[in-house]
């Protein structure tokens, strides 16, 4: 979790915010004026994060769910129907989206080194699969011989 918290930092977020440290939402609301944020990305695909994301999003805020989970728990009432909340889910990238992708790639000059930090043999995808899920890596690539 550190090593995600630093990263992000490095990449450019003015604020982190540890969830094992503090409790996120207020830490969110409270970077906010305690309005709320006006936008949330949940992307992890945990029931945690999905609740934070739409309990720290302000009334009438957007929240992008991309984190791949099969099921939540969320009070509808409460998280979407009275915040008039917009939600919408993502599962992938579409071939359209590559150029806006790849734009804002360069004009915030992200360096992808920092964000793939490891390559795998697509026999090893067990292992890239561990690491990733235990937040010991960033995003992997698969290579694989022709």
């Amino acid at each position: 979790m550190l090593e995600r918290l630093a990263l992000a930092k490095e990449l450019g977020a003015d604020y982190v915010v540890n969830p094992e440290n503090s409790e996120t939402v207020s830490e969110i609301k409270r970077l906010c004026c305690n309005a709320g944020a006006d936008i949330a990305i949940g992307c992890v695909g945990a029931n945690q994060a999905i609740n934070d994301a739409l309990d720290s999003t302000k009334a009438m805020g957007n929240v992008g769910l991309i984190g791949e989970m099969s099921k939540a728990t969320i009070n509808p009432s409460k998280q979407l129907l009275r915040k008039l909340l917009n939600v919408k889910g993502c599962w992938y990238f579409n071939k359209s989206d590559w150029g806006e992708i790849c734009e804002i790639i360069k004009r915030k000059q992200i360096p992808l080194s920092k964000i793939s930090t490891r390559t795998f043999k697509l026999e090893e995808a067990v292992t890239a699969f561990e690491l990733f899920d235990s937040g010991k890596t960033q995003k992997v690539v698969f290579t694989w011989d022709d």
